[in-house]
């Protein structure tokens, strides 16, 4: 079988010569059409005469040419700490062998029939998933998330791109957009103090109030994000903030139920930034 394009105007023709002696075909023909940039609208014609002393077959699709247009607005928003971002360009700082979370918002518009972001990771770094499809068309906002790694100590730059194609169904390779990553991978530790100190005291029905003060003991400081580990049934503990950058102070606040037996209750504050997590036990006296 041969096909045979003409064109004239603004029209484009393909002939399809079945071969001769004739036999059963079977298959699919796809064509791909690009509009201009002043095309409204584009419509296809399918005529066919190949059925022996049948009836032509004739066949109309048209649709509205959609411009190509990719003007993205991405942010990187992310669990390890960012210490620097200029223009497409973040610094942050994680622990190696510890997993964080990258999430990727596309915004602004992005009308291509196809579209991927890729990660280029250097040695030493993993992303999963290294590549996502982004969905067609943007707007709304598309939110794409992945798992970053270091495997061990060093400076990493992980690059990302944003691919378009004009092809459904093809792995784009336009570049549309970049965005990059500084990564710091390095080993640090921090501690946690409160104020006041030992146990606390209070009745049945009652409060206590405490203070945290998490501070770095070594290597670069990076979020720590604080929550409640453990806490006797009915009892209410509330953290405020629930994470910072060292050095920083968060607020404790405990609230007794009336119907509290007298004793000696334990609760249990859990800090985590990376690999290193640490534990602060708050005793109160129920008398």
């Amino acid at each position: 079988m041969s096909v045979t394009p003409t064109s004239g105007g603004s029209t484009a023709r393909f002939y399809i010569s079945p071969p001769s002696p004739a036999q059963p075909l079977g298959g699919t023909f796809v064509f791909y059409v690009t509009p201009t940039s002043s095309t409204s609208s584009v419509e296809v014609r399918y005529e066919s005469d190949f059925t022996p002393n049948g009836p032509r077959c004739v066949s109309t699709i048209r649709r509205n040419a959609t411009a190509l247009i990719c003007k993205p607005e991405i942010k990187l928003d992310t669990n390890a700490t960012v210490v620097g971002a200029s223009g497409n360009t973040y610094s942050i700082v994680i622990d190696p062998g510890a997993p964080y979370g990258l999430t990727l918002y596309i915004g602004g518009v992005l009308t291509y029939p196809a579209a991927l972001w890729r990660w280029y990771p250097p040695p030493g770094v993993s992303v999963t998933p290294i590549s996502s499809p982004v969905l067609n068309p943007v707007p709304p906002m598309r939110t794409l998330n992945y798992l970053l790694t270091a495997t061990g100590p060093g400076t990493y730059l992980l690059p990302g791109r944003l691919l378009v194609g004009d092809v459904p169904g093809v792995v784009p390779e336009k570049i549309c957009a970049e965005l990059s990553i500084k990564l710091e991978a390095s080993q640090w530790d921090f501690v946690i103090k409160r104020e006041p100190n030992g146990n606390l005291t209070t009745k049945p029905g009652g409060s206590v109030n405490a203070r945290l003060y998490i501070a770095t003991v070594s290597g670069t400081p990076r979020r720590v994000y604080l929550s409640v580990n453990s806490a006797p049934t009915g009892w209410a503990v509330g953290i405020t903030p629930t994470s910072g950058i060292p050095d920083f102070s968060a607020a404790v606040a405990i609230t007794v139920p009336s119907t509290a037996t007298p004793g000696v209750y334990s609760v249990i504050i859990k800090a985590t930034s990376g690999s290193v997590t640490r534990y602060h036990t708050i005793n109160i006296i129920v008398s």
